[in-house]
């Protein structure tokens, strides 16, 4: 039995996704994967994925997703923004396979309650190819293609777990630096009355070191120390946010200023307050926070 998967766009599967395309008369219905990898590249809401048959390359996936913004806002959209299979790859049920996929990947992230999708209205397009696996009518149009969504709270598969890992996209205030943090949709985080987190308003969310990676800015960072010295606090050189650090507490982690992360991406926060007046006393209470991820 062939299997389907969903793999990222790299230099070894480019040249053969650029050359994949749809019959003659399906042209008017979808871009080239030309134009949609250079869309994706520009477009930071871009989650793109190329399709394979076995080990080849059959397809061409992206979804938009507003929650990869850097400000996605409270109730962030995603919608299928190309989906083709390439011609002589047709008709065995590769595209339905890849919906599962998608749903799979937005209903994991637990921010989503519906995906949306648009066509071009005519004959031998994707319309029932949509209607079939669920999608229905929004009343909305787009640029003159019809807009469909598909509920996603009452579809039959499993309910994502609170307590599993995503990946949490956030920043400082005037971008210069990006990081990823892997974390669940479900976290308590730290309200410290330490001199320095209660004049900056830090909230933490403490992360094992290996579910913390800067993405971009270390030239843009610096560091603040006082009394010991031990604890390096990082700041963004341009606008002066602590976007995160290594605590004294966890030096095997990462504290992420919960502030610089989009509140979409999480479904319950709870706050609990942490005493750094007397910081020998409470640090030991973090300590299994920055454990390793088994």
């Amino acid at each position: 039995m062939s299997d389907i998967t969903l793999r990222e766009v790299c230099e070894a599967n480019l040249i053969p996704l650029l050359k994949l395309d749809v019959s003659a008369r399906q042209k008017k219905f979808v871009a080239s994967n030309a134009v949609s990898l250079a869309e994706a590249a520009y477009r930071e809401e871009a989650w793109h994925r190329a399709i394979y048959l076995d080990d080849m390359p059959a397809g061409f996936v992206m979804l938009y997703d507003e929650s990869l913004r850097e400000e996605p806002g409270d109730q962030p959209e995603v919608m299928i923004w190309r989906l083709m299979v390439d011609e002589k790859y047709q008709g065995r049920g590769i595209g339905r396979e890849v919906l599962d996929r998608v749903v799979e990947h937005v209903r994991g992230k637990g921010i989503f309650s519906s995906l949306f999708v648009s066509y071009v209205p005519g004959e031998g397009g994707p319309e029932m190819f949509y209607r079939d696996y669920g999608f229905v009518d929004t009343g909305r149009e787009d640029g003159g293609e019809v807009v469909l969504v598909l509920p996603l709270e009452n579809l039959p598969g499993p309910v994502p777990d609170p307590t599993a890992r995503v990946v949490h996209r956030g920043g400082c205030h005037c971008g210069a630096i990006r990081f990823e943090v892997d974390a669940p949709r479900e976290v308590t985080i730290h309200d410290c009355n330490c001199s320095i987190c209660s004049k900056a308003g830090y909230l933490h969310l403490i992360v094992p070191g290996s579910c913390f990676r800067l993405l971009r800015g270390e030239e843009s960072l610096t560091t603040y120390s006082f009394n010991t010295g031990v604890a390096q606090h990082t700041f963004c050189r341009h606008c002066g946010i602590k976007p995160f650090y290594v605590p004294r507490s966890n030096p095997d982690g990462y504290s992420v200023n919960f502030r610089c992360l989009p509140r979409s991406g999480f479904n319950d926060v709870r706050t609990e307050l942490l005493d750094g007046r007397n910081w020998e006393q409470s640090a030991a209470a973090l300590g299994h926070l920055s454990r390793p991820v088994r």
